[in-house]
């Protein structure tokens, strides 16, 4: 089998932007990387550029709470996430944005299983490290 000339013309149309992409819900740190995995492929393809995302890929390990629905006592998930939680407290993804007290993520497990993008409070991190691919 051979790439399609189709799918070639685009990761070739792609190859000036530099940074992570997403063919298919699944992260590649640049176009070539994508486009080697995609040599034999014969189906359709999806690939999403974020042109928010700023730095690499990281890790991230959150306090508990950052996991929960609000409360009357806590009610940052209703004001800042539509009171969605992060759903597991160790997640990967890329920051998107930046406060001086918060950041915004776009993440998903390291097994891909579940993806939240959302605000996380800065003293909520117990971990954060740059993942190198």
């Amino acid at each position: 089998m051979r790439i399609r000339s189709d799918i070639v013309n685009v990761f070739d149309e792609l190859s000036g932007f530099n940074g992570p992409i997403i063919v298919n819900d699944k992260e590649y740190k640049d176009i070539e990387t994508a486009k080697l995995c995609f040599e034999k492929y014969t189906g359709s393809i999806l690939i999403k550029i974020n042109p928010e995302v700023r730095g690499g890929r990281f890790k991230v390990i959150t306090k508990h709470y950052m996991t929960q629905f609000a409360t009357p006592e806590f009610d940052f998930m209703s004001k800042f996430n539509n009171n969605i939680p992060m759903p597991r407290s160790e997640m990967v993804g890329y920051k998107l944005a930046e406060t001086p007290g918060m950041i915004r993520m776009s993440l998903t497990t390291e097994d891909g299983k579940y993806k939240w993008e959302g605000w996380i409070i800065k003293s909520a991190i117990i971990h954060e490290e740059e993942l190198q691919y």
